[in-house]
């Protein structure tokens, strides 16, 4: 059985949540907090000292788009079979780590407005609030007239769900894509994420 390692802080983690409702399959969950994951037992399995991550038999893997393909690809879900989406996918799994990740992510705009005030780079908060702008409006272009980026639900809109409601919720945006807007409400509806966003506590007050 896969044993998975959950911190409910976590937006990453509340990703490979979302993935495991999904897909339905049976798992351990351990808890982890961060004198866990920066503790010698924990790196010695997984070396960035982070979470998501999981055991699948001999396979020790950590990153949440990593554990999103492997999963989809093992159990032969929520990635399409059609060329032309599936390139559609890779290309929104991509968006998501080169753009939305570093913008709004803890090395990003979130990670400043979480520093007590008086740490706070506020040109930088200013710059990354103008750049978070600038990756909503990419993502509704990306997306277009679509119903989810690969047109068919797939790890793509997995992956980006969880910056892209912090981000529509917390009001970085301030004149986000309607389109993006409307993508964020039929996702949040899923019964796999309203299940989810319970158990994370980032999410939790955003009901």
């Amino acid at each position: 059985m896969i044993v998975y390692y959950d911190w409910n802080t976590s937006p990453n983690c509340l990703k490979t949540k979302i993935l495991l409702n999904e897909l339905g399959i049976p798992y351990e969950q351990r808890n982890v907090d961060a004198a866990t994951v920066r503790g010698p037992d924990y790196r010695a399995k997984f070396p960035t000292g982070q979470s998501p991550a999981l055991e699948d038999g001999p396979l020790r893997l950590a990153e949440s788009g990593a554990i999103a393909y492997h999963l989809a690809e093992k159990h032969g879900a929520l990635m399409p079979k059609e060329p032309n989406r599936r390139a559609l996918m890779f290309q929104a799994m991509a968006l998501e780590a080169a753009l939305v990740a570093p913008t709004t992510g803890g090395q990003g705009l979130f990670g400043e407005l979480y520093k007590p005030e008086p740490q706070r780079n506020l040109p930088r908060i200013a710059e990354l609030r103008k750049r978070a702008q600038w990756v909503a409006e990419v993502l509704g272009a990306v997306l277009g007239e679509r119903t989810y980026f690969a047109e068919e639900f797939s790890i793509a809109d997995i992956q980006l769900y969880a910056a892209v409601a912090k981000s529509l919720e917390e009001g970085v945006s301030e004149t986000p894509p309607k389109n993006l807007v409307a993508w964020h409400a039929r996702m949040s509806d899923r019964p796999s994420v309203a299940q989810a966003r319970e158990q994370y506590v980032p999410y939790q007050r955003k009901k």
